[in-house]
């Protein structure tokens, strides 16, 4: 059973905007009959993750800057997992109606962390992107 609470914000000024998110997240394995209370956590399962973003659009072009905090997550065997800090940003460009030019870095600090015990994740990555829409 999942209990918690969550709260985002946003903000647009001018040309920025600015989000922010909060989520507490208490994950409990209930199965068999066993009181909330008494139940071990679940494994994985964060209880705080923070996020925020910035972001600027001028003309057809737009710039943003995230990141994303993520603390008390807990291994299949119930050991403590590190917290897990992760740094973004991206550029974009409306070339053309509806076709959107994109490049975004990932996990700009190359942080080594795993989401799941014996699978890491990968470091910083960059993707170009191209979007299309009508």
């Amino acid at each position: 059973i999942y209990t918690g609470a969550d709260m985002s914000v946003r903000a647009d000024i001018g040309a920025a905007s600015l989000k922010g998110a909060y989520s507490y997240t208490l994950a409990k394995d209930i199965a068999g009959g066993v009181a909330f209370e008494d139940a071990p956590r679940l494994a994985l399962v964060p209880l705080h993750t923070i996020s925020a973003e910035v972001g600027v659009r001028v003309g057809s072009a737009t710039a943003t800057v995230d990141a994303s905090f993520n603390a008390g997550r807990l291994d299949s065997s119930g050991e403590e997992m590190p917290d897990i800090l992760l740094v973004g940003v991206g550029a974009g460009w409306e070339v053309l109606a509806g076709t959107v030019v994109g490049l975004s870095a990932d996990n700009l600090l190359d942080t080594a962390y795993v989401e799941n015990t014996g699978y890491p994740m990968p470091g910083m990555a960059v993707t170009l992107s191209v979007r299309f829409s009508n």
